[in-house]
């Protein structure tokens, strides 16, 4: 059996800014933090690259108490991080049921009526 290759393109953008005189060198694109850009088509990926051209002036937003810390867009995760949060929460919605279901079991084991003995059992048929 042959083996697949898949190239996965990832562009990574580095800018440098100056404030006050000092410069500095940053590659967050947002300010999540999270730089997951990532396609198997490298057209696509050039596309995404055409904003960023390289010698190109652009505003940055920059943390005034920490100027070491920059990002060009204010933008969210991609939706690999939506996507995990929507997991997360599907595991805490399922982990809260199986706690609900378990003590509501709990409950009808160590009620009274719940004893298993001949009071339990009635005849089937005739008499």
């Amino acid at each position: 059996m042959a083996k697949r290759t898949i190239e996965i393109f990832s562009p990574v953008i580095e800018f440098s800014y100056t404030i006050q005189g000092k410069s500095y060198l940053s590659n967050r694109v947002t300010l999540s933090g999270f730089n997951s850009y990532s396609t198997s088509d490298k057209k696509e990926a050039e596309d995404y690259l055409k904003p960023f051209t390289e010698n190109a002036s652009r505003t940055c937003l920059v943390n005034p108490k920490n100027p070491e810390s920059a990002a060009l867009e204010a933008g969210f995760p991609t939706w690999s991080v939506v996507l995990g949060g929507g997991m997360g929460a599907i595991f805490l919605a399922c982990g809260l049921l199986f706690f609900y279901i378990a003590r509501r079991w709990k409950t009808l084991i160590s009620s009274p009526s719940a004893q298993v003995g001949p009071q339990n059992f009635f005849p089937i048929g005739d008499d």
